[in-house]
């Protein structure tokens, strides 16, 4: 994958912020911070940061923001786990909500070992996700430091008006900080859902940060080649263009981040943080402050990566520093990067969902949801969608239209189509149901959600979908396509919508990354559905099961068959249980069209869940996808469920399950001048399915152990007609071996259609 993070001269970072310099004048007003040996903890380094920002607060005026202490205090609700980090200092909101939270309440005045002069000093408050804005790191010594000792350029720093002086980077001064020591792990906190290191690429490789410390995490380095530029799961983007001011070249590129053990649980805990304001808020982009000593860094951080500026010393009333907190100083709340389409509820909003609360008629599995979304001490926002018509890139091809049932009945009653809805429309959200921790990504966030128009609970889904040129389309529109032939088992459409307006909000970290492996932008995304589903865990037996797997085979392959639509990412997570305990087909943002899939060797990029990828894929990563891997996913799930909650008779069940779901190995190859880090895996599948009967053995349920010998026999009789040369010789990837003597076997149609719905007898059939 390339990397994510770029790094740039504190000038070129400060011009792509918004809002104005402060003038000499005001400059003048600021207080000076003094960092000299005697400051030798991050506390006393602390009231310093909080008595020269809060100056420039003060001399802007600033009505949203002030600087708070809190590394001793955490808010109530203000965290999810009381294991949870917290940060030291942040720039919180001055509004009332956030002063109700963050200001320590009489009880902790009271208690507080404190002196009532240094909690004054230190603008003394409790921590809260909720209202943090930026958070600050702060860092005293190198040796605890995520981001190790650098040395800025000497290039000429860029002028300023009203006859200011330019500040230029540079090496932080003598006293503390300026000691060498350990790094960090060379990865910022985005590559954290990484599966390898990627070189940070700076934007001036003439003039990166120097240090013969080879310890040192931000250091310069000999241009490396990019031999892991792309990952299967990352491909490059279209983007059509680099920002001016990044590098032309990256092979040009000076690697910044090194690797050292030192200093990873410092680095993950400013991941942490960021991760954590992402999550707890309703956010497009954050702005964070990383101080060690005498030095700092701005950073910027959206769903595809991360903007750094160099290191620079912020020890003077006229630093880059003093001047970026200035101009957050007079920042509107969306130029902050909060979403302008969440805001707090209303009173009357939230006595009407206090009025829905108490319903009798809503189901057990409701009320548990609902209560946990929103009692506590989360604030309650009302999200708006916006409904609108799509991009014409974004419509499905006239030349593939749906192709009607003779029944629209045929596995249950249709599912309705959606009344049209307003451009508009809102809904209440507390506390995320569920949230990925990824920070790069699709990012995704689920709400119990209060539908307001509607009076009534659904299900709200927000997160950033790509904009790729291979097909990429908004949920909401496949969800319609699959109502117009009646689909069953899947949720019922409320509506969907780019947030804001068609690709109103879009991610512009990817425009400073090098154009070799860059990741494609990021819209910001929201779909709301009718049902509140439970989890496919709690199935009452296996029974039950077996008809639920029957319920979304069948709505997979009336998609496929009418709507020529593939969901492409069957796993757990995608199958629920609806009300009435019948099945459910969720999620199919990730789904393409029949008609789109590829013929021939395509790159190895992969989406969908890895547990449950076939075999074929896993193996042979360059294979198109086709409709019988997304069965074979079912039976892989159906498999995984049945492992968990059922007794069975297999030997070492750990390593099995281990190496059947987990198990991969990451292989470098280069495909027309690419380079990718490959996955790949599947082999126990693989040789599962190569024996007629099922290695997996049930105790006391002969009826499921039927099931399971069913399935491993069509599995077998299927994978029995595939030959593995070939597949190797026509999918493989460079280094895979072919035996040119072994028999030449056509393959262009899936290797087991005939599974498609010929074993939905077996299904359905009673099981105990």
């Amino acid at each position: 994958m390339g990397g994510r993070l770029h790094q740039m001269h504190p000038s070129a970072f400060l011009d792509t912020v918004p809002g104005p310099e402060p003038t000499l004048t005001q400059r003048r007003s600021f207080v000076k911070p003094v960092v000299g040996k005697e400051v030798n903890s991050e506390r006393k380094l602390a009231v310093i940061f909080v008595k020269s920002m809060q100056s420039v607060l003060d001399v802007a005026q600033s009505q949203t923001l002030r600087v708070v202490d809190t590394a001793s205090h955490k808010a109530k609700g203000g965290n999810n786990q009381p294991t949870d980090t917290l940060n030291d200092v942040g720039l919180y909101l001055k509004s009332p909500d956030s002063r109700a939270a963050t200001d320590l309440n009489p009880e902790q005045r009271k208690h507080s070992k404190i002196p009532q002069s240094e909690r004054e000093a230190r603008n003394l408050g409790c921590q809260s996700w909720h209202w943090l804005v930026i958070p600050v790191e702060l860092k005293w010594s190198a040796i605890s430091a995520s981001y190790a000792k650098g040395k800025s350029s000497n290039a000429e720093s860029k002028g300023t008006s009203d006859g200011q002086e330019g500040n230029t980077a540079r090496a932080p001064s003598a006293g503390v900080g300026s000691n060498e020591g350990s790094g960090e792990a060379a990865l910022l906190w985005m590559l954290a859902l990484e599966a390898h290191y990627s070189p940070a690429i700076s934007e001036h490789p003439a003039e990166s940060l120097s240090s013969t410390n080879t310890s040192d995490v931000f250091a310069v380095a000999q241009s490396v080649p990019r031999t892991d530029a792309e990952t299967a799961e990352s491909p490059s983007a279209s983007a059509s263009h680099i920002s001016a001011s990044t590098s032309a070249d990256p092979a040009e590129g000076k690697q910044f981040i090194r690797d050292h053990a030192d200093g990873e649980i410092a680095l993950g805990q400013f991941a942490e943080y960021q991760l954590n304001v992402f999550t707890h808020q309703h956010r497009c982009f954050l702005y964070a402050i990383y101080i060690r000593g005498t030095g700092a860094r701005m950073i910027y951080s959206d769903r595809t990566g991360t903007r750094v500026s160099e290191e620079f010393d912020w020890t003077d009333d006229n630093s880059f520093l003093h001047r970026f907190v200035w101009k957050l100083a007079h920042m509107s709340l969306e130029e902050l990067g909060f979403d302008p389409t969440a805001e707090l509820a209303t009173d009357s909003q939230c006595r009407q969902l206090k009025l829905a609360k108490g319903d009798n008629t809503l189901q057990p599995h409701v009320v548990e949801a609902v209560n946990n979304a929103f009692d506590g001490h989360y604030p309650i926002y009302k999200l708006r969608i916006t409904v609108s018509e799509p991009f014409p890139d974004e419509l499905f091809p006239a030349n593939d239209p749906v192709i009607l049932p003779p029944s629209m009945s045929e596995l249950a009653s249709p599912t309705t189509l959606p009344e049209q809805q307003a451009k508009e429309h809102d809904f209440l959200v507390a506390r995320p149901h569920f949230h990925t921790d990824a920070p790069v990504g699709r990012c995704t966030k689920c709400y119990i959600a209060y539908d307001i128009e509607g009076r009534r609970f659904c299900f709200l889904k927000d997160y950033w979908r790509p904009l790729l040129t291979d097909h990429s389309r908004p949920e909401h529109l496949v969800y319609n396509r699959l109502h117009s032939v009646g689909t069953p088992f899947i949720p019922t459409l409320i509506c969907g919508g780019d947030v804001g307006g068609p690709r109103k909000q879009v991610t512009q970290v990817q425009d400073y990354l090098p154009s070799k492996g860059r990741p494609g932008p990021r819209v910001h995304y929201r779909i709301a559905v009718a049902e509140i589903g439970r989890p496919l865990d709690k199935f009452t037996d296996f029974t039950q099961l077996a008809y639920i797997f029957a319920h979304v085979i069948g709505a997979h392959n009336h998609a496929v068959k009418y709507a020529g639509i593939l969901h492409h990412d069957i796993s757990v997570g995608n199958i629920m249980i609806n009300s009435r305990s019948r099945g459910l087909l969720i999620d199919w943002d990730l789904s393409r069209l029949v008609s789109e899939l590829g013929t021939g060797p395509v790159e190895p990029r992969r989406t969908g869940t890895w547990p449950f990828q076939s075999a074929l894929i896993q193996r042979w990563p360059r294979k198109p996808y086709c409709v019988s891997d997304d069965i074979e996913s079912f039976i892989h799930v159906f498999l995984y469920m049945v492992l968990r909650y059922h007794v069975v008779d297999i030997p070492d069940l750990y390593d099995f399950v281990s190496s059947y779901f987990e198990s991969f190995a990451t292989v470098r190859v280069v495909l027309d001048d690419k380079v990718w880090m490959v996955r790949r895996g599947g082999g126990r599948k693989w040789m599962n399915f190569k024996a007629a009967s099922s290695a997996n053995s049930v105790k006391n349920n002969p009826r499921l152990q039927q099931l399971l010998e069913e399935i491993a026999y069509g599995c077998y009789t299927s994978y029995a007609t595939i030959n593995e040369a070939r597949m190797g010789e026509v999918y493989g990837l460079p280094e895979d071996p072919v035996d040119e003597n072994d028999e030449q076997v056509q393959h262009s149609h899936p290797p087991y259609d005939d599974l498609d719905l010929s074993t939905l007898g077996a299904w359905t059939r009673p099981l105990p």
